[in-house]
């Protein structure tokens, strides 16, 4: 009997440590999956931190180009080297704040905070007007920081081509493109040249090429990269500031359906090629006002 009843007290102890583990399992699993939900809102909060990061970053990046060359501008008219109401970088003056202003209004734009892609607003421009612009542009910014300014076009379309696109999106593209074209060029013997290719009549080719350090092999590659600013002891073409210029440059010629590729040897300067659809309005549905970047 005494070894019944030890054999009885054992298996109830058995039973109590088993039920005892069970219970601890299951608290042990309940508070595995709260961690994992708290571990995937902790890396969704941190995913939002850096989104919006990230877009202050680019707003930055953004406000700072257009202000410089306006401050530039005012300069001029206040040393009495320009007169502001004849000369054509009043009108681009103009352009810029008109520019500062949609970037303003962007901070309301929550998705694009959250998407982190491109939005693009289709307008209407003759071809001819939006080349005018952009070489007006170049001007302005590459003869002010003392450099020279060739432009060059070869072809020409085959009619007074309309066409839609987001002319204040392709403007952050050539000031951002032109921006490094002088930062990694010599003041001294500089050389920023603008090149315009016909490829069709609905296609065009353009290229910003420099004479300056150029980019080093390994990173051609990442340029295009969100925060990529070269490699350790490359020519440091791509450090001083958190490396997003190409990246939106990236996205935005991507939202209009283009590419760009950059060609570079160091010392031997870089250009960046840019090969983009010309379409009209026939080409986007009657109700799309707005395109995102893939």
């Amino acid at each position: 009997m005494k070894d019944e009843s030890k054999f009885n007290n054992h298996t109830d102890s058995m039973t109590e440590m088993i039920s005892e583990q069970y219970e601890l399992d299951i608290k042990n699993k309940r508070l595995i999956e709260e961690n994992d939900q708290l571990t995937s809102m902790v890396d969704e909060l941190q995913a939002r931190l850096e989104a919006q990061r990230t877009y202050r970053a680019m707003l930055a990046h953004e406000i700072g180009t257009p202000l410089t060359l306006i401050q530039g501008y005012l300069q001029l008219v206040e040393d009495g080297a320009v007169d502001p109401t004849t000369h054509p970088y009043h009108k681009l003056a103009v352009e810029k704040v008109g520019m500062l202003s949609r970037l303003v209004g962007e901070l309301q734009e929550l998705s694009v905070i959250e998407k982190q892609e491109a939005m693009v607003r289709l307008e209407r421009m003759n071809v001819s007007d939006w080349l005018k612009r952009i070489e007006r542009l170049g001007s302005f910014m590459v003869e002010q920081s003392g450099r020279i300014f060739r432009w060059n076009v070869f072809g020409r379309p085959q009619n007074d081509l309309d066409v839609f696109m987001d002319f204040f999106r392709m403007d952050q593209v050539f000031q951002n493109l032109l921006f490094n074209a002088i930062k990694f060029t010599d003041e001294e013997n500089g050389c920023i040249e603008f090149y315009v290719y016909w490829e069709g009549p609905d296609s065009i080719k353009l290229v910003v090429k420099d004479n300056g350090v150029g980019i080093a092999s390994e990173d051609l590659a990442y340029v295009f990269k969100r925060y990529y600013r070269g490699t350790e002891g490359s020519s440091d073409t791509t450090a001083h500031g958190v490396g997003l210029g190409l990246a939106i440059v990236d996205e935005i010629v991507r939202a209009h359906s283009g590419t760009i590729t950059v060609k570079s040897h160091e010392g031997q300067g870089s250009s960046f090629i840019i090969e983009l659809p010309l379409k009209d309005e026939a080409d986007y549905d009657d109700n799309n006002d707005y395109l995102e970047g893939r």
